[in-house]
């Protein structure tokens, strides 16, 4: 356990440790859903809701608390309705407060994972508890993920009692919705994307990436050249601004399985082993 609260020396180091949600307590009530995802550091499949212990009661009761508050809010209204092929959405958000509980997010996930990320992503604990000085070098894309539709080859594959329990849509399609929360690292090949640190935050349909310097030498054309880089390479990716809200986004032609095909082939043998013993537990 750390013997200081993660934020400080920009919080009140004297108050007690608690536990904090690495998502959101508001998130994870909403979503009322068993959660199964791969935790990174363990290698393994876990289950229920990650937390972490190294932020004070102040922080995790005070200003944090706030910012989950505010995503609740926007579950209400936007993240808990599945978006489908060729809607769109007007989308109402304070830059401020979403940009803020994301990267506060993305700082869990990091120091929940042991990952090198977290060091970066703790410059921005100002930014996060205070809102004050919005870091000029910061950009929040959003896409719409939307549900796989099963082929006949795919649902071939399925034993008929299974089948029967996947969801349908108004066409009585069966679909495979995305997955109620994701969090993690989005990675690309591609050089221009070398010196940005990319997170991703996804709850149902609604993908958020944060993107930040990975070190402060990074020159502003440069920084400029990868965001538009990243907006024609991420299908549907709509960069939010805090000047002009609300504003139309537009489902992507991105399916769940697409977008998460990163993530399963880079846990594929943690999510073949789960796989395993599921088929063990059934037998038994």
């Amino acid at each position: 356990m750390a013997l200081e609260c993660a934020y400080y020396p920009f919080c009140t180091k004297e108050a007690p440790l608690s536990r904090e949600h690495v998502m959101s307590r508001t998130i994870y009530k909403r979503v009322k859903k068993k959660l199964v995802g791969p935790l990174q550091r363990a290698d393994k499949m876990v289950s229920g809701e990650l937390k972490i212990r190294d932020v004070c009661k102040a922080c995790n009761n005070g200003p944090l608390s706030d910012l989950d508050a505010y995503a609740g809010k926007l579950f209400d209204y936007y993240f808990g309705n599945v978006v489908r092929a060729k809607e769109s959405i007007s989308f109402c958000f304070d830059f401020g407060l979403l940009s803020r509980w994301l990267l506060k997010v993305s700082f869990n996930s990091a120091r929940v994972n042991s990952e090198t990320d977290a060091h970066i992503l703790s410059a921005y604990r100002p930014y996060i508890l205070t809102g004050a000085a919005t870091p000029r070098k910061l950009a929040l894309f959003l896409q719409l993920v939307v549900p796989h539709k099963l082929t006949s080859r795919e649902k071939a594959l399925i034993p008929i009692d299974e089948l029967k329990t996947i969801p349908r849509n108004a066409r009585d399609e069966a679909e495979i919705t995305p997955c109620p929360i994701r969090v993690g690292v989005a990675l690309s090949k591609n050089p221009r994307f070398n010196g940005l640190l990319c997170r991703t935050v996804s709850i149902f349909s609604y993908t958020f990436y944060i993107l930040v310097p990975k070190s402060d030498g990074l020159l502003q054309k440069t920084w400029k050249t990868a965001l538009v880089e990243f907006q024609r390479v991420v299908d549907g990716a709509h960069r939010l601004l805090g000047a002009r809200p609300p504003v139309r986004i537009r489902a992507s032609r991105t399916d769940f399985f697409q977008s998460f095909g990163y993530t399963f082939h880079h846990y594929a043998s943690v999510y073949r082993k789960w796989l395993e013993e599921l088929d063990a537990q059934a037998e038994g």
